[in-house]
């Protein structure tokens, strides 16, 4: 159907965004990378089309490019905690310590769910600051989050 869509109208950003989440979701990233771009050529500010493509660049460990996209797509959504999460993840992945820990912050500061203090947790943890991780972990694990045993006895928590 999408494909038929832009057989019709070939500028149909829209319809490009949600083939492209489509490959996403398959795993068929070069596709998916093809027509977020394009979507982008056509409407560089359609914000979820940035989203995606963001997603789509962390999928591919591209954590870089993925945090490019994610910090303009909060332009348009500043205050979405998800993504301020996200890129928390990618900084993780780059072992930029400081930087996931001001993510997760902001992210907390928009919706404290027990994953963002988890995951800030683990930020602390790395820099070696394990009173910080050791808080942050209670706060998540008092919220439900499911915490791995042997990162709580590493921590000291029972």
């Amino acid at each position: 159907d999408y494909k038929r869509a832009l057989s019709i109208k070939p500028d149909f950003f829209n319809v490009m965004d949600n083939l492209g989440a489509l490959f996403a979701i398959r795993g068929q990233y070069d596709s998916s990378l093809f027509y977020l771009n394009r979507a982008l050529e056509i409407n560089p500010d359609y914000a979820p089309a940035i989203r995606n493509r963001g997603l789509t660049f962390m999928a591919l460990h591209r954590y870089e490019d993925a945090i490019k996209d994610f910090e303009k797509f909060l332009f348009y959504e500043p205050r979405r905690a998800g993504i301020h999460n996200t890129i928390g993840v990618s900084y993780q992945n780059l072992k930029k310590y400081p930087e996931s820990i001001a993510a997760f912050t902001k992210a907390i500061e928009f919706s404290p769910e027990a994953v963002f203090y988890l995951n800030r947790s683990y930020s602390y943890n790395a820099l070696q600051n394990t009173e910080m991780a050791k808080r942050d972990a209670l706060l998540a694990k008092q919220g439900g989050a499911q915490i791995p045993v042997d990162y709580q006895k590493s921590l000291g928590i029972q």
